[in-house]
């Protein structure tokens, strides 16, 4: 599996479709700005990374996520080394800081969530301070944080909001929400305009555990130019 790829799975429910996507794949942004890294799984071996740094993760992954969930859910899909002079080659070629300075050691994870993956990373610096933020819920203060409900029911409670009700959901993918230590999915309802430039869509976080809407927003975007 390439880590820059989204799956995409069709969902058929009694009532309703949808489709939906892997989760998390913006939290690998940047490395995959980083010049040295080629998609590869398993781009550096982990006999490369001090023992230091590979028990300071596996400590902090197991306290964040629990033992079992630590030795049986996630997968590790690839391991980064960035090199000083690739962070300053990709600062002056891109004229941004799209590769931090900080990051030295960077372990790439996914677990499977109602039959998608969620990708998240863990970043270490040279001296081996964690530097990456909490990208998965904690399991140690929450032990239901991964009793999730089905898309089903997920996708009946979006068509059943009271934002435009009943209307078909367009897709959904789950995303880490740090103030509700849980995993959250985003769905996308059609929203009804007479807009001849833009399209307008009804966004809604819905909590992959307890089903609760807690956020409703209307967006736009530009709709394709006509040849």
């Amino acid at each position: 599996m390439a880590l820059n790829n989204y799956a995409q799975e069709p969902v058929h429910c009694d009532k309703y479709s949808s489709q939906a996507y892997d989760g998390g794949s913006h939290n690998y942004l940047p490395f995959l700005n980083c010049p040295d890294f080629d998609f590869r799984l398993m781009d550096v071996e982990i006999s490369q990374i001090p023992d230091s740094i590979i028990e300071k993760n596996n400590q902090y992954l197991e306290r964040r996520l629990g033992t079992d969930f630590f030795e049986n859910d996630i997968t590790l899909e690839g391991i980064q080394i960035v090199e000083k002079d690739s962070v300053s080659k990709t600062r002056r070629n891109m004229g941004g800081n799209w590769c931090k300075s900080d990051q030295k050691y960077a372990f790439l994870y996914s677990f499977e969530i109602k039959g998608l993956l969620y990708k998240f990373h863990t970043v270490y610096n040279e001296h081996g301070k964690r530097v990456s933020k909490n990208q998965v819920p904690n399991f140690r203060n929450d032990n239901t944080v991964f009793d999730f409900m089905s898309l089903c029911d997920i996708i009946e409670i979006a068509a059943k909001d009271k934002t435009n009700r009943g209307k078909q959901i367009i897709d959904l993918s789950p995303k880490f929400d740090q103030a509700y230590n849980s995993i959250l999915w985003i769905l996308r309802k059609p929203s009804v305009s007479r807009d001849p430039e833009y399209t307008y869509y009804r966004i809604l976080m819905i909590d992959a555990v307890t089903g609760e809407v807690i956020f409703r927003k209307k967006i736009k975007e530009l709709k394709a130019a006509k040849l």
